[in-house]
Parts: C-alpha cells; structure tokens; sequence
C-alpha cells in the first residue's frame, strides 16, 4: 500500500503542476489512506506541500501580483494558521461527543470540499472591473475573510483552493 501511496503522490504532484490547484484535497486522502499518516500530521504535511507549491508559484508569477494586495490577505491568513495550530490544535479533545477528532476533521475537510466544489461551477458575479481605491469597509471584510481562511487552513491542513 506505500508503493501506492507514493506514486499516489507523484501523481498529485503531477496535478497540481498542471492545474495549479487541489493539493490539499488529493495530498490529505493520499497521507491518511494510503500512508497511514496519522489526520493532524497529514492536515501539516499539506500545509507544507501546499505552501511550497504556493511560493514556487509566487516566484513564477511574481509580475502578476499585487504584492499589497496579497499581503493584506497572506498577513491574517498566516495569524490564523499559527493560531490554530499553536492553541486550537493542542486543546482539542480526542473524542467530540461519540466520535474521534479525526474522523470529524476528515467529516469538516469533505464539507469544506463540497463547499468549495458549488462555489467552483455556480455562475460567478464578480464584476470585472476591480476598485482602485477600495474602501475602509471591504478592508475590514478582507481582513476577516482571510483571518477565517486562515483558521480553517490550520485546522484542516486545506485552503488554497477556498
């Protein structure tokens, strides 16, 4: 089963390569199933994985971004996974009522990915043309977005894609 697992994970690699998304949702699978990584040591090998396929694609594309806009984001998202996992994490019980941690997160990582999956093929209506001089108010909502974004990133080792 670990040969498997680890040509599992090349083939991820492969993937994300190629689409530049999904790390998370195949590496998380791939850890827990076929390597038999325990749930919280595969949600932090992802956040690994995931972070370095991040800055090796932040490197690539660095012409394309807007690095204030991206810090904005990146600052809370980053507060948000150190917090989780340096007090959230720790705290959690083994157990949640009658079922294991695990099993929840694993139950929580599905929720997120069929979350995500309706968002990804539902019509979108972003507007195409983008603020110049966004307002007090959307950096509040950015802020909280990317704080949340962060926290259920260190809980769940999963994020990009959201």
């Amino acid at each position: 089963m670990e040969f498997f697992g680890y040509i599992s994970l090349i083939v991820m690699g492969i993937i994300l390569g190629i689409m530049g998304a999904g790390g998370s949702i195949l590496t998380i699978p791939i850890l827990i199933y076929l390597l038999g990584t325990p749930i919280l040591l595969a949600t932090s090998y992802s956040l690994i994985l995931v972070g370095t396929s991040a800055l090796i694609s932040l490197i690539y594309y660095r012409n394309c971004i807007s690095f204030r806009k991206a810090i904005h984001f990146a600052i809370p998202s980053i507060v948000g996974v150190f917090t989780t996992r340096d007090f959230i994490i720790p705290s959690l019980p083994n157990y949640l009522g009658t079922i294991s941690t695990d099993k929840a997160l694993i139950v929580l990582l599905l929720i997120f990915i069929g979350i995500s999956g309706y968002f990804m093929i539902r019509n979108s209506a972003y507007p195409h043309d983008a603020q110049i001089n966004p307002s007090l108010g959307q950096y509040v909502k950015v802020t909280l977005i990317a704080l949340s974004l962060g926290i259920v990133m260190g809980l769940l080792g999963a994020g990009g894609g959201f």
